[in-house]
């Protein structure tokens, strides 16, 4: 370690688009849609950068929208850009529903729903002439092959019942595909032809012809915990239902009237891991040219429609026919997905905090004399599990809920007074409940002689103590999600470095850089979970997780610094 210095510092930072202008629109009603979103779009674009967002509602679309650099395109989740029944074939080639104009940089679209409306085609419209299935796809992004796009995030979408792609790109790099929901687009649900360093996670893909999910031609890119799985409905137009494979990578050929050979990559360095392989019609996974290169398959969970049945789901579960008039639904979605792979109802993160705004619990109402009350040690905000054990920062308060009610026959009004005491690691909530009522007391009264009926109010009070008990987690005193930044300043004497960081199990991940370039240990990772009463936690798991050109031995990262490995 001589003449290397190391520093060690913690970071937390948030990436995201800075934008100059926004802009909100509304469907109009017209069949056109596409004029009032690329309106907004443009002066987004002209103005530097910024963010359109569409409420819900139905966009008619009889033409592409197109998107430029350093824009976010999101709406509501209710909101639906749909091809207009009566278009003409606009959707050819490399223009799709969402289309470019140039090798964009920094976009990101998210939140909302593409309906390609095949079903109110001819399936002669699947095609441009000569070319099979490469019409109407959902998003088309790309840059050109001597200047790239970068910098793409297209997630949290749905995507259905398109002649082609849900969404493809080429001649790009850092894209990240993940949480979107794709249905009956029948070629590739997702499609990525040279792209580098990238990343494609948490898409449930539902496909029915060529591939839920296909890589040509890519370079260092990964695609894990997805679920590609196979539509069985009805929308079909034509289709052929088991002509598809759940994922395909390798080098492209010439294949669909296209000559894809000349391409300027290999693939290379692919990492497919996590993923659930459900019900495909072909190969689970089909690995073409060149995927003897440095292709990693490992960690996979493949299952058929018996095993599917078995789990309770039903083979035809995806025949409600995702539509414009019966659009995916989260409910859905979860119908479809939930049960194949119960993890991905989770949210993986790298941190170790969790805070629930919003509480659910169960009301037990117990009646004591003259009130009814409640009271519920709900659990702790920055709650997390390790290793079955429940941890909360130091000095973090409970969640306590309660409620009082007068239930005298008279009542005048209810004081509550909560006390919380500890013992042996036990959190016990008292809560105090005094109902004030009146009593009405008869008596007579003489009045001139006679002997008159009377009635006289005497204010009471009743003092009720109701009961809550829960185990107090353990408490830790440092922050449990750090991040340890490593950055090797100088290292021009050393063919090679030895860097040692000690193991803690408050760090979750080691970042380190060395001229540009990252390596990343994940030490620990962790899944967002919720307790029986509603509140967040993120549960921990041990982990020795590798992201990045490296050697390791026995848990200790050895650098080899010469630039031809090291540079991507």
């Amino acid at each position: 370690m001589k003449n290397v210095p190391v520093i060690l510092f913690f970071l937390l930072f948030l990436p995201g688009i800075a934008g100059a202008t926004d802009q909100t629109v509304n469907p109009s009603g017209s069949n056109s849609d596409q004029t009032i979103i690329n309106n907004a779009l443009e002066m987004v674009y002209q103005s530097g950068g910024g963010t359109v967002f569409l409420n819900a509602g139905t966009y008619t679309v009889n033409g592409p929208v197109y998107i430029g650099s350093n824009t976010i395109l999101t709406g509501d989740p209710d909101a639906i850009i749909r091809v207009s029944a009566s278009s003409s074939q606009w959707f050819t080639g490399s223009t799709g529903i969402i289309s470019c104009k140039e090798s964009i940089k920094n976009v990101e679209i998210h939140g909302f729903q593409i309906n390609g409306n095949l079903g109110a085609f001819p399936a002669s419209y699947a095609n441009t002439p000569g070319h099979d299935k490469d019409c109407m796809r959902c998003v088309i992004l790309h840059g050109e092959s001597g200047n790239y796009a970068d910098n793409i995030r297209i997630h949290d979408m749905k995507l259905y019942d398109s002649f082609s792609d849900g969404m493809y790109i080429y001649y790009a790099r850092n894209v990240q595909c993940y949480n979107n929901f794709i249905s009956n687009c029948q070629h590739e649900g997702i499609f990525w032809s040279v792209v580098l360093e990238s990343e494609m996670y948490g898409n449930k893909i539902a496909g029915i012809t060529s591939d839920c999910a296909r890589l040509d031609n890519s370079i260092n890119c990964k695609v894990y915990e997805n679920v590609l799985f196979s539509y069985t409905g009805d929308n079909t137009n034509g289709a052929y239902k088991g002509g598809k494979n759940g994922l395909q990578v390798g080098d492209a050929g010439s294949s669909h009237g296209y000559d894809a050979s000349n391409k300027p990559t290999t693939t290379t360095n692919i990492e497919i891991y996590g993923n659930t392989f459900a019900n495909n019609g072909l190969e689970a996974i089909m690995l073409g040219s060149n995927s003897d290169n440095n292709v990693f398959v490992h960690g996979n969970k493949f299952i058929g429609a018996s095993e599917l049945e078995t789990m309770g789901i039903p083979v035809e579960v995806m025949s409600g026919n995702v539509s414009y008039a019966n659009p995916p639904t989260k409910e859905m979605s979860a119908k479809v997905f939930g049960s194949i792979f119960d993890i991905l109802n989770l949210s993986f993160v790298d941190y170790g905090n969790s805070t629930s705004q919003t509480v659910y619990h169960d009301i037990h109402e117990e009646e004591k004399g003259k009130s009814k009350a409640w009271v519920d040690i709900v659990g702790w905000n920055n709650l997390t599990q390790r290793n079955g054990v429940f941890f909360i920062p130091a000095g973090e308060q409970p969640i306590v809920k309660y409620g009082a009610e007068n239930t005298a026959g008279r009542p005048i009004s209810t004081d509550t007074s909560l006390a919380l005491t500890e013992d042996n690691r036990t959190l016990t909530a008292d809560l105090e409940v005094t109902a004030v009522y009146e009593v009405a007391k008869r008596s007579t009264k003489a009045v001139n002689g006679l002997l008159l009926p009377s009635m006289a109010f005497t204010r009471k009070f009743q003092v009720s103590h109701y009961y809550d008990n829960e185990s107090i987690p353990e408490t830790y005193n440092a922050s449990i999600n750090a991040t340890a930044y490593v950055t090797i300043l100088n290292n021009s004497r050393a063919p090679q470095t030895r860097i040692v960081v000690p193991a803690s199990p408050d760090v979750m991940k080691v970042l380190y850089e060395y001229n540009g370039t990252q390596i990343v240990r994940y030490l620990h990772t962790g899944i967002t979970n919720t307790t029986a009463k509603g509140v967040k936690y993120v549960q921990i798991s041990d982990l020795n997780y590798w992201n990045g050109t490296n050697v390791t031995r026995m848990g200790t990262l050895w650098l080899f610094l010469m630039p031809l490995i090291l540079k991507r």
